[in-house]
């Protein structure tokens, strides 16, 4: 057989190849639908994706330090610290956010809050000279109460929490005194209104309630 008589009949076969191999695959995707019809999904249907896994990291738990939180005496007269865990990060003023959360969250003993429980956190800041910035909102001041010891009693529990070697974060400073501000803007005349915070406020023992042996029970 010549070549010129080759060359149409390698054509027919491969054509013919061609048809069966297309025939195939039609029928194949004939019963794949049929058997997802039968399954009740729809053959057209985009399918689903996979399942998200679980991250997994390899960071280590979050560390935590003991530290009290001053709330007021049962009688509320002065300020008990009640330990509580906080997590405990690298920077002091992440830690002081922690603090005041728990804080803000209220006592877990026979203690009395301090802080109002619908007041929020607007912002925490710290400066170089160890000075903390807290802007708390509005219910700071709408929500509590307004007699001049439990005005002392929200203050200083607060700056007393802050002010506290255990949440200064390492190569950070610490916390040296505690500016208010409600609503980004220093509290006005009506709260409090028997004490100044146009000034940061500093730590003061005397406002804890001593322990036995004389000592206020500041960490």
């Amino acid at each position: 057989m010549s070549d010129l008589r080759k060359t149409p009949f390698l054509k027919k076969v491969f054509f013919a190849m061609w048809a069966m191999f297309t025939l195939v695959l039609l029928f194949s995707v004939v019963l794949l639908a049929s058997e997802l019809v039968r399954l009740g999904r729809n053959p057209l249907a985009l399918p689903e994706a996979l399942p998200e896994l679980p991250k997994t990291s390899d960071a280590a738990p979050a560390e935590t330090r003991e530290i009290p939180l001053y709330f007021a005496s049962p009688d509320g007269r002065l300020l008990v610290g009640e330990t509580r865990q906080i997590a405990y990060t690298g920077r002091t003023v992440e830690n002081c956010r922690n603090a005041l959360a728990a804080l803000i969250g209220g006592p877990i003993t026979a203690l009395q809050r301090v802080i109002p429980q619908a007041t929020g956190i607007r912002g925490v800041y710290l400066l170089d000279n160890g000075e903390l910035i807290v802007d708390f909102t509005a219910a700071l001041q709408t929500d509590a109460k307004k007699s001049a010891s439990e005005e002392s009693l929200v203050v200083y529990g607060v700056v007393n929490t802050l002010a506290q070697p255990a949440l200064k974060g390492e190569k950070d400073i610490p916390v040296r005194s505690v500016r208010f501000l409600v609503g980004g803007l220093p509290p006005d005349e009506t709260y409090p209104a028997h004490l100044d915070l146009t000034s940061p406020v500093t730590p003061d023992p005397q406002w804890l309630l001593a322990t036995e042996g004389g000592q206020s029970n500041h960490a």
